[in-house]
């Protein structure tokens, strides 16, 4: 004779969103199929598998599905202009970055963001040589990736900037397309990609549709990465880190992977029964637990 343990989620702040084919990166609570227990064995573990909001102090670098937005949908910026960060441009949301919160941000020429704001319409460095973390290269920035690239040469360079989504869960989204790699020798060269910064999550993804070699202009030096504001902590791709390198059709996720922000509440037909990722509960009856993430 077997009793059915039935179980139910409310989840965290808001529902999970159907994002095309994009990898998700919205807070979600799962607590996985209902259970059954037997007459011999009443007990049995429920576990809850959440993605909340992390500290970000520390990141984890993951492996992604390669499933871009549009790369020419948004508010185009550095039209035709070469090594240059915009104006200061406004996020959507408040975005935390290496324990930091930011609401506004620059766009730099060369394919990353800085969150330092005395860059805005000045020069974007393209030469670099050292690794990060460094101070040597823009800091507070978020690198995907940082190369010499010319959005002056060319009729199809674009770069833009588009937010999707609804709150709690949007996605603020810059691209860089068809940019001609620098140097008259590589500018038959086209990079295109694109950076997703997430809200509530403040998960980073990196979207590579096509980054060249061009080993003839300042070494072929690329870094896909991001470091913090003072040029001492750094997180990169593994072998992309002011090195040589290729690739086509890539995704990156840069995780926060810090001390969770969130609680967590299990509750059974009497009342509050825990408050960890895993319970373990001992029916008598067919019964409904309910996880609870909350922010």
């Amino acid at each position: 004779m077997k009793k059915l343990i039935l179980f139910s989620v409310l989840l965290f702040l808001i529902r999970p969103q159907s994002l095309s084919a994009q990898v998700s990166a919205c807070p979600t609570v799962n607590a996985g199929p209902d259970v059954g227990t037997t007459c011999g064995s009443p007990c049995t573990n429920l576990t809850a598998t959440i993605q909340g909001t992390l500290q970000t102090n520390t990141y984890a670098v993951q492996n992604i599905a390669y499933s871009p937005y549009s790369y020419t949908t948004g508010t185009p910026v550095l039209i035709n202009i070469d090594d240059t960060w915009t104006p200061v441009v406004n996020l959507p949301f408040c975005f935390q970055f290496f324990g930091n919160n930011y609401t506004q941000m620059v766009i730099g020429s060369n394919g990353l963001i800085s969150f330092n704001l005395g860059y805005a319409s000045g020069f974007c460095q393209w030469s670099f040589v050292n690794p990060i973390p460094t101070n040597t290269v823009p800091i507070n920035s978020i690198m995907c990736p940082y190369h010499d690239i010319d959005p002056s040469i060319g009729s199809s360079s674009d770069i833009r900037y588009q937010t999707y989504g609804t709150a709690p869960c949007r996605q603020f989204v810059v691209s860089w397309y068809n940019v001609p790699m620098y140097s008259s020798s590589c500018n038959s060269m086209l990079a295109s990609q694109q950076l997703v910064l997430h809200e509530s999550t403040n998960i980073i993804d990196m979207y590579i549709s096509s980054k060249p070699l061009c080993t003839g202009w300042n070494g072929g030096l690329a870094t896909e990465g991001i470091q913090n504001a003072t040029g001492t902590v750094a997180f990169s791709v593994p072998g992309r880190n002011a090195t040589q390198w290729n690739v086509v059709n890539d995704g990156k996720r840069f995780m926060p992977t810090g001390a969770p922000n969130y609680t967590i509440q299990w509750t059974g037909p009497s009342g509050p029964i825990g408050n960890t990722a895993t319970v373990n509960v001992c029916p008598t009856v067919t019964s409904t637990y309910t996880c609870t993430v909350t922010n």
